[in-house]
């Protein structure tokens, strides 16, 4: 396999980029340790190389930067670079979906929630895991499996809410702040057949849905109205 790993010209001064940067995107205390310096030198043959100094440590080239290919320490280097930079990027790209999935776990097996079960948190306390929540709004928080519950409503009162419906990604599917009735079936699927039109109707675009609203009163008993109302 190593003969499909060459390393083109055209593609170089994109990999020796990011051989100067890393998963860290403030550089600006490294600014002058990343910065490269060259040095040539000659092979015994008599060719000319140019080797640089990197983040990475020292990368050699044939000839010079512009007009060679790297040596194979260099070429092994700069694919063991690619694959961290592919690693780091998989992993920011994952932290949505596994968040949630993880949280999701936590919400049935912590606090035996069911699927569509509301968990109400109240104050700073119950809300010390949670990285994004605010300390002084109550929280209404579910997660709902449409592969387990088949299609569902969400019926909204009248009442100071903020929320929304998302998918496993984080990515919002419908805003619930208007009062009314929401139907969500599982991607893929149509909805049921019949449904008033008075209904707002989404198709969510992942079987697993996040339900999160803030109740806005500053009244107890109104916030406690408008969580009770919340079918």
């Amino acid at each position: 396999m190593k003969g499909l790993r060459a390393l083109s010209p055209i593609a170089l001064p994109w990999i020796f980029a990011i051989s100067l940067t890393g998963c860290d995107q403030d550089n600006s205390s490294t600014a002058q340790k990343t910065k490269p310096t060259m040095e040539l030198s000659h092979s015994a043959a008599g060719h000319q190389s140019q080797t640089l100094e990197t983040r990475i440590g020292k990368l050699t080239f044939t000839h010079d930067f512009e007009n060679g290919y790297p040596v194979e320490e260099t070429r092994q280097k700069l694919f063991d670079e690619i694959d961290f930079q592919r690693a780091c990027q998989a992993y920011i790209w994952g932290i949505p979906i596994v968040s949630f999935a993880q949280w999701q776990y936590e919400h049935e097996n912590v606090f035996k929630a069911k699927s569509g079960d509301i968990v109400f948190y109240p104050d700073y306390k119950s809300k010390l895991g949670l990285l994004t929540a605010n300390t002084t709004t109550p929280y209404a928080l579910s997660f709902i499996n449409l592969s387990e519950t088949g299609p569902i409503v969400v019926e909204m009162p009248e009442g100071e809410v903020r929320g929304a419906m998302h998918n496993m990604w984080q990515i919002a599917i419908a805003g619930l702040t208007v009062p009314g009735k929401y139907l969500f079936h599982a991607p893929g699927t149509s909805a049921p057949d019949g449904v008033d039109a008075g209904y707002k109707v989404f198709e969510a675009t992942t079987n697993s849905m996040f339900f999160g609203v803030r109740l806005m009163s500053t009244e107890e008993d109104e916030r406690a109205r408008v969580l009770n109302a919340i079918q």
